[in-house]
């Protein structure tokens, strides 16, 4: 299975936090599994930071974040133009954009979006929690 961790999946799994169901993180850490984490997160955790979102939290990004995420063997998936096109055809049952671009890259890539966000359900694709 291919999966692409949403957000506040990526922040649970790097902090070895409770809050990750134990089924989504049995699927992150089976090794059959290819495990995708998007620039789409790494720029929503940089604004959230930038707008004091997280300021007592422990989990900061930096570079040497994002090396742990790809030295634990998660691949980074870049936005490309054909998560645009597939942007342009989401309904608005969800008007976060960076929730938007996660799920236009989780269609057109075929991958199970890892989330707990029940919105999701109402897209045409896999989700996992």
């Amino acid at each position: 299975m291919n999966l692409l961790l949403d957000t506040h999946a990526l922040i649970w799994v790097s902090s070895n936090s409770q809050q990750l169901s134990s089924s989504a993180l049995a699927a992150i850490q089976n090794q059959e599994n290819v495990v995708y984490f998007s620039i789409v997160s790494l720029w929503e955790l940089v604004i959230k930071q930038q707008i004091g979102k997280f300021p007592d939290s422990q989990f900061a990004l930096d570079q040497r974040a994002v090396d742990r995420f790809i030295d634990a063997g998660y691949q980074l998936l870049p936005f490309q133009p054909n998560h645009l096109w597939q942007l342009q055809t989401l309904e608005m049952h969800h008007r976060d954009p960076f929730d938007r671009a996660l799920i236009a890259q989780a269609a057109a890539e075929n991958l199970t979006l890892v989330t707990r966000d029940t919105v999701f359900n109402q897209y045409p694709l896999s989700t996992l929690w």
